[in-house]
């Protein structure tokens, strides 16, 4: 059975080097370990097989225990607040970031659940300029 139906998972440094050089990117915070996590896994990966964007930009997908995952977040600038390195590392929420160029410009106060759908997108909408077509 295959992990992640829609999002391209990132693993390696490389990874997360590609992933920083993109104008606009989603970056989903995922934890095996968490039940939880994969409920908002099936939440993003269905809101991304019926949204239709059309915008260009691709929903990643990181473990939070992983090292590359780690070096990515203690590297990051500005470093996030506490709060959000927690929820990056070892939260376990299995939560959203939008990405500009590699810098966080929102994300998910935790988890995401169906009720959330609608502002997930309009937040896309917003964040990255796109129009719904």
């Amino acid at each position: 059975m295959q992990l992640y139906r829609t999002m391209k998972k990132i693993e390696s440094d490389e990874d997360y080097k590609a992933l920083n050089a993109l104008p606009q990117a989603i970056l989903f915070v995922d934890a095996l370990w968490s039940g939880v996590a994969r409920r908002s896994r099936n939440v993003v990966e269905n809101w991304q097989a019926t949204e239709s964007l059309n915008s260009g930009f691709s929903v990643y997908v990181a473990d939070c225990d992983a090292e590359a995952h780690q070096k990515w977040v203690n590297a990051l600038r500005p470093l996030p607040d506490a709060a959000l390195r927690r929820k990056l590392t070892i939260g376990g929420y299995g939560m959203l970031t939008w990405l500009q160029y590699g810098s966080i410009i929102s994300a998910t106060t935790g988890n995401v659940h169906p009720a959330m759908v609608p502002e997930i997108s309009r937040r896309t909408r917003e964040l990255f300029g796109l129009n719904k077509n």
